[in-house]
């Protein structure tokens, strides 16, 4: 005959363990185009650009319009999908041209982020994974 016995156990069965959301960064080739809004006596301007991403970090460099200009970015994307990017402007003396900060989401595939260059000049990013 079965007999019932009463077991100890260390932890509690109806407790289930933490379920973590699913990770928005999905490393990969991103592109597409990076704007400058009108400022001043200059129209507003979109160029287009690529960059990886590998394990939540944006990195690269590539040349300006004006050739004695080569830009550098940096950004940070965050496992739950926020970004925040600094491209910086530099000439071939290493001297500072312009610096430009922006913070956004990457979601679905879309890393979509806006800001501003210090002197408030207007600025947003919109690529795709390839």
């Amino acid at each position: 005959m079965f007999q019932a016995r009463r077991e100890t156990c260390s932890g509690d069965a109806s407790r289930k363990p933490p379920i973590s959301p699913p990770l928005a960064v999905t490393d990969g080739r991103y592109g597409g185009q990076i704007c400058f809004g009108p400022w001043r006596a200059d129209q507003s301007h979109c160029f287009t650009a690529q960059r990886t991403l590998q394990q939540g970090k944006l990195s690269g460099q590539w040349s300006g319009l004006d050739r004695d200009i080569t830009f550098h970015m940096n950004g940070d994307v965050s496992p739950a999908g926020r970004a925040a990017i600094q491209m910086r402007g530099e000439r071939a003396d290493g001297s500072r041209e312009a610096t430009i900060n922006l913070v956004g989401t990457l979601h679905d595939s879309r890393l979509d982020a806006t800001g501003a260059f210090l002197n408030g000049r207007p600025a947003s990013l919109n690529w795709r994974k390839d």
